[in-house]
């Protein structure tokens, strides 16, 4: 396990998750990727669910896409498209 890169605790809370409670949430915090930005309704957007690391000693935070490949992926198409 790896220690907290602010104040190099072991203390550290993996795998932890942020609520998202906006009038339209649904649940949890996302992360998105818009294959086509530029589109007025045909986005072909892609979400991703965020982990969150949490320091047990300062409260320091790390977020993590938990499939960053497929958001990846994406990407390199909308890229591909520019």
């Amino acid at each position: 396990m790896k220690n907290c890169i602010k104040c190099n605790s072991e203390k550290i809370i993996p795998n932890a998750r942020v609520l998202d409670e906006g009038q339209y949430a649904s649940g949890y915090l996302k992360i998105a990727i818009d294959e086509n930005p530029e589109a007025f309704f045909f986005k072909d957007r892609t979400l991703n669910d965020v982990k969150v690391s949490v320091c047990g000693d300062c409260g320091f935070i790390e977020f993590y896409a938990v499939s960053p490949q497929i958001l990846y992926e994406v990407y390199q198409k909308m890229s591909e498209k520019q």
